[in-house]
């Protein structure tokens, strides 16, 4: 049915005779919202507060006795806008028929190959004020479709509207628990009314009634925006207003429901499609008593639905690892067999859940199962590994399946798939676990199990079941009851009516299985029905039908096309889940670490005179081998070795095969003779073996002396200079890495070296 056009028979204000004007070609009186002279002029959209609490254009029907009403809640939405800019749609030149897009406007009455009408790709536009200037940008804004019942275009996913219970805990209308739901509603976008003529439709942040003279560019965009094809649109503090009677403006109650207190919630624009000042006020949620449905605490149930796993009957199955989220139905408060009092609970091991909430139609209890689940996986078998300090342990393990390793007994990411596991450099002892992994794939079932619903009868007619997939799944297949043997074409289409698979079967006469194979993603307002002018009757009810049928986290048959009591030709529909990789129990492999020994070499002095005799040196733990120049076996002989820094090695291998070496820098010099060096000056460094954190202590027999602290490579790492004779200072390299380093005093006539080794890393 076409809106009804307002015609406005007032001028509403009297512009003052100085009065800047405020128009689409002249904004030099328009006001910026921050007071600025250049601005984006953007409209705001909000949601009629006194319109939904008008009894008489809210209306709740019985579940029967009201014909194509049956169990509706019928609601009025007005969408004001009281922004500083217009709310503009422009068509496009390209167009939509399924995932495909067309440059070019359609042709006149031209239909999508599966007979639905193409959808127009729009545009918003923005008005820009620069001081007087008016320009204006487009950006993209969904999309419009032809109406066929309304007899123009209408933008796509205008609003959403449901009816929920409150959730005391929760300040998001949108996160309270939803007991029905409507369509996806597209509008025709026009100017219905200003805010003088619906007084209280438009209101401010602080519930203000705004009339016309709130608004200083007040009917900026025209005030005549109408249902064209080419451009839709709201005017500053004008207001679009869809009434109950009209297509698509009702919420469906369940047939279980009870009378008592729930709220409308009306989301417009829900996809953000649209730029406007303010994005946080696109949402309302209005009390709403329900009085004509079944007495509260009558029947009252409940069931707890389970995501993030995969539940078969009323068992929830896990695998070894994993979390599961069970959730409640719909209630005022929840008390779980954990403590818990929220709706919805995580859950890790296996056991007995139950759950008390209290609802409309009193209180109930329910109890899931939570199996942990290894399938048909046996547990690898794993083989450790020994490594010393600072090397990688390799692991491995056999078995069937694909194995993956993991730090944790349960939980965690896993590390690595193979079966050989190479850790990183390890300095402790540690234990990895292994599991393997094999397809697992479910089956779960959803929908009335068979047609002994109600009543009903035998059709070809093109209906359909509307339903919402919520994890991808496969409708492996159907039960349907056959009016006679022949073949059938079953559909399954988009929200458009695009057909997204179909299948030609033979269906002999009778009740029998059909198999479909239809994959399906996540996504909402999906169609089930039979290809249009088929010959072949499917047996359907006529009433009966008790929707929703759920299987929470899966899939949500929401309805019919035929109203709330059909129920159309596919009954106990299978469901094939994701192939789910569900691991064995963990088998630990552990990687042993052995310290490395402690070494010592003892016996040299940091500096020798060629002519210095050969030096005896030890090594603890004694069993190792000395190496270097001037090396012969256990003595150091500097003759040999020459002028120069040597750099003097001790190894030692222990009986767990771990090594470890201690080096000496030892310089060979004619500087001085080496009773003068040792006599006169001495050089100290306390300890010289450690993590890093050591004293100097330097006397000289003259000032003017320096200092340096060398690494393995030459480099200074540190000086001291002009200090006089002596020279003490505490040092801190814990924080470099481990390796060898020389200190170096020199004076006006000779020099001292000593090693320093940093080892704790």
């Amino acid at each position: 049915m076409p809106k009804v056009t307002l015609v406005l028979a007032l001028t509403l204000l009297v512009s003052h005779l100085d009065a800047q004007p405020c128009t689409l070609n002249n904004p030099s009186g328009c006001e910026c919202l921050d007071g600025s002279t250049d601005c984006d002029l953007l409209p705001d959209i909000t949601v009629s507060r006194d319109l939904l609490l008008d009894p008489v254009e809210n209306i709740e029907y019985p579940q029967s006795g009201a014909g194509q009403n049956n169990g509706l809640l019928r609601i009025s939405v007005s969408t004001p806008n009281i922004g500083h800019g217009p709310l503009t749609v422009r068509s496009t030149s390209k167009f939509v028929c399924g995932s495909d897009t067309f440059t070019g406007p359609p042709p006149q009455n031209f239909l999508c190959p599966d007979s639905t009408f193409p959808r127009t790709i729009i545009d918003q536009r923005v008005y820009h004020k620069n001081g007087n200037t008016m320009t204006y940008t487009d950006r993209p804004a969904g999309t419009m479709t032809y109406h066929k019942s309304h007899g123009h275009m209408h933008v796509d996913d205008w609003g959403v509207y449901t009816l929920r219970l409150r959730d005391s805990n929760e300040t998001d209308p949108l996160k309270w628990p939803i007991i029905g739901d409507g369509s996806k509603l597209g509008f025709c976008l026009m100017d219905f009314g200003t805010c003088s003529d619906y007084s209280g439709h438009c209101r401010d942040a602080q519930n203000n009634i705004l009339q016309n003279s709130s608004f200083k560019n007040f009917n900026l965009g025209g005030g005549s925006y109408f249902c064209s094809a080419n451009v839709q649109g709201i005017s500053v503090g004008w207001t679009d207003i869809y009434h109950e009677y009209l297509d698509g403006m009702s919420i469906t109650i369940p047939p279980t429901t009870c009378n008592g207190q729930y709220y409308i919630v009306v989301h417009v624009d829900p996809y953000n499609y649209f730029l406007e000042e303010n994005e946080d006020n696109n949402v309302i949620a209005i009390p709403f008593e329900l009085k004509v449905q079944q007495p509260a605490g009558s029947s009252p149930h409940t069931s707890i639905g389970a995501t993030g796993s995969f539940a078969v009957g009323d068992t929830v199955r896990i695998c070894n690892g994993e979390f599961v989220k069970l959730t409640a139905s719909a209630g005022h408060s929840y008390a779980w067999s954990t403590g818990d009092l929220t709706r919805s609970i995580n859950v890790s091991g296996p056991g007995l859940y139950s759950v008390t909430v209290s609802a409309p139609c009193g209180t109930a209890s329910t109890t899931v199962e939570v199996v942990l689940d290894t399938g048909s996986a046996v547990p690898p078998i794993t083989t450790g590994n020994t490594v010393c300090v600072g090397e990688a342990a390799e692991l491995s393990a056999t078995g069937i399946g694909t194995i993956k390793w993991y730090d944790n007994a349960l939980g965690g990411m896993a590390l690595h798939t193979g079966n050989i596991f190479t850790t990183p450099p390890l300095d402790t002892t540690t234990t990895y676990y292994a599991e393997t992994s094999e397809l697992a794939g479910r089956i779960a079932h959803v929908g009335p199990p068979d047609s002994a619903l109600g009543t009903g009868g035998y059709s070809n007619v093109n209906q359909w079941l509307l339903f919402d997939v919520e994890q991808p799944v496969k409708l492996a297949s159907v039960l349907v009851h056959a009016n006679g043997s022949s073949a059938r074409t079953i559909q399954l289409r988009d929200r458009f009516g695009v057909v997204l698979h179909d299948t030609a079967v033979f269906v002999p006469s009778g009740q029998q299985r059909v198999q479909l194979g239809f994959p399906m993603n996540i996504g909402t307002d999906y169609q089930l029905g039979i290809q249009s002018g088929s010959s072949a009757s499917l047996w359907r009810n006529t009433g009966g039908a008790s929707f929703p049928y759920h299987l929470e986290g899966t899939v949500k048959i929401r309805g019919a096309s035929g109203g709330s009591n059909t129920y159309y030709y596919f009954y106990d529909w299978e469901l094939q889940l994701e192939d789910h990789l569900c691991g064995s129990l963990r088998t630990p492999a552990t990687a042993m670490v052995n310290p490395l020994p402690v070494v010592m070499l003892n016996g040299l002095d940091s500096a020798y005179h060629p002519s210095h005799p050969p030096v005896t040196m030890t090594g603890t733990p004694s069993g190792g081998f000395f190496s270097g120049t001037g090396v012969v076996a256990n003595t150091f002989d500097p003759g040999l070795a020459g002028v120069g820094d040597h750099h003097i090695i001790y190894a030692y291998v222990d009986a767990n095969d771990c090594s470890n070496t201690d080096t000496k820098i030892v310089h060979v010099g004619t500087e001085v003779g080496v009773d003068q060096l040792t006599a006169s000056a001495q050089l100290r460094v306390v300890p010289n073996v450690g993590d890093g954190r050591f004293e100097v202590r330097l006397s000289v027999p003259s000032g003017d002396a320096t200092l340096r602290i060398l690494d393995a490579s030459g480099r200074e790492v540190e000086s001291h200079a002009n200090f006089g004779t002596t020279f003490t200072k505490s040092f801190d390299f814990s924080d470099m890495s481990a390796g060898v380093f020389l200190v170096q005093a020199r004076w006006s006539v000779g020099e001292l070296r000593e090693r320093l080794v940093v080892i704790n890393k």
